[in-house]
C-alpha cells in the first residue's frame, strides 16, 4: 500500500512541470523545446492533418521525445516530463480549440505483460485530466501500444 508521503511527492511532481511555451510553427504545427535539469532536451510536437472521416476539421497528433527518443529512457523525471506535456496540451486547447487530437504510447518490449502497462495507464489518466470535461477520450490498445483518440464533446461521429 502506498504511503501518504508517496502520493504527496507524486502530486508535487505533477504540479511542477518544466517551464515550457508552445509556439506556432507554420499553418498546422506547434512546437516546444524544453531544457531539462540534466542538460537533455524535451521536444513536444503537435502536428495537424486532415481528419480521415471529417475533412472539414484537423486531427492533431501530439508527440514528444527526450533527446530524440520516444521510448522510456529511465532518466528519473518521467512524471515531470508528462506534467510538461499535459501543460502543453492544455495550452494548445486554449489556443486552437481543436475538435480532434490523438497521441500514443508504445509498449516496452522488455515487459512480458498483456493489457495496459503502467506507463499507458498513467498516460490515460493524465490525458483525461488535461482535456477536462470538454472532450471525450477513447483508447485503442494492442500488443504494440495504446492510442488515445480525443474528440470534443458534441462533435458528431462514432464513439
Amino acid at each position: 500500500m502506498k504511503k501518504f508521503t508517496e502520493f504527496t511527492e507524486l502530486q508535487e511532481t505533477l504540479n511542477n512541470p518544466y517551464p515550457a511555451v508552445l509556439k506556432k510553427d507554420g499553418r498546422q504545427g506547434y512546437r516546444s523545446t524544453v531544457e531539462l535539469d540534466d542538460g537533455g532536451k524535451l521536444n513536444i510536437n503537435i502536428e495537424g492533418d486532415e481528419h480521415i472521416d471529417d475533412d472539414d476539421y484537423i486531427d492533431w497528433e501530439i508527440s514528444f521525445e527526450r533527446n530524440g527518443e520516444q521510448k522510456v529512457t529511465g532518466e528519473g523525471d518521467a512524471l515531470r516530463i508528462m506534467a510538461t506535456v499535459m501543460k502543453m496540451i492544455t495550452q494548445f486547447i486554449k489556443m486552437e480549440n481543436p475538435k480532434y487530437m490523438h497521441l500514443s504510447a508504445a509498449k516496452d518490449k522488455n515487459v512480458k505483460k498483456t493489457g495496459l502497462q503502467g506507463r499507458e495507464r498513467l498516460y490515460g489518466r493524465l490525458v483525461k485530466k488535461a482535456v477536462g470535461n470538454k472532450y471525450r477520450v477513447h483508447s485503442d490498445t494492442d500488443s504494440s501500444g495504446t492510442i488515445w483518440y480525443i474528440k470534443r464533446k458534441g462533435a458528431p461521429g462514432a464513439w
